[in-house]
């Protein structure tokens, strides 16, 4: 995933979140924060993205990334104003 995901991130509320990133080529990534759950598939060229529905404001949370090979955790995210 690019740099500007990670611990202590705020993203913006009542936003559709797009979030996205690279895996192996036909590699299924699941994402999830705050009860909302999302699935893409990676192309050729390794790239995903999924669309989360808006959040409201509130944290912290984690956001879990989950590849086939790997899992991510992304820890102390917040939702509001950016």
């Amino acid at each position: 995933m690019p740099a500007v995901f990670s611990d202590h991130m705020v993203l913006q509320q009542r936003q559709r979140l797009t979030i996205w990133g690279w895996a192996d080529p036909g590699e299924k990534v699941e994402v999830r924060i705050a009860g909302r759950k999302a699935t893409a598939q990676a192309d050729a060229a390794g790239r995903w993205a999924v669309r989360l529905a808006p959040l409201r404001a509130g944290g912290p949370y984690e956001m879990v990334v989950e590849g086939r090979v790997a899992s991510l955790t992304l820890s102390d995210v917040l939702v509001g104003e950016v």
